[in-house]
């Protein structure tokens, strides 16, 4: 049957009629849910915006994927190195899933690409990371 369809059924009954031929006529409609289908991601997009970073400082990057189904595999990389630090993608509604990644930049990190990927795409971030030196820190006035 095809969603939303709707089928003539023919139901006999000859248990215990005194008639044999007693004929019911049922109208069938059924409503079909697709939820096995598989539908790739429509957009991958990094929520943090694309500031500088200090190196050795732990961030939160935040990845929005659009449209996938089911929930799409989110992957992060570093250059060509996979990320594992990033908490378990959430399946914020129907049409969009979230994806956490702990990071802690190194000064290293400067010109290297962050990428959040999911299916075949996948948003980019040259990093652009600053460290104070340590003569800089104490001649950093402290805000009270």
């Amino acid at each position: 049957m095809e969603e939303g369809g709707c089928r003539l059924w023919k139901c006999l009954r000859y248990a215990a009629a005194s008639v044999r031929n007693g004929r019911l006529s049922l109208l069938v409609c059924a409503s079909v849910v697709l939820n096995a289908m598989r539908v790739p991601p429509l957009m991958v997009r990094l929520k943090n915006e694309q500031h500088p970073l200090s190196a050795d400082t732990s961030y939160e990057i935040v990845c929005e994927v659009i449209g996938a189904r089911p929930k799409p595999n989110v992957t992060w990389w570093l250059d060509a190195k996979q990320l594992h630090t990033a908490k378990e993608p959430v399946l914020v509604d129907d049409n969009s899933t979230i994806s956490t990644l702990k990071f802690i930049p190194k000064l290293g990190d400067t010109g290297k690409t962050l990428a959040c990927r999911a299916g075949s795409l996948e948003h980019l971030w040259t990093l652009n990371i600053y460290q104070l030196s340590s003569t800089a820190r104490q001649q950093c006035p402290i805000a009270s």
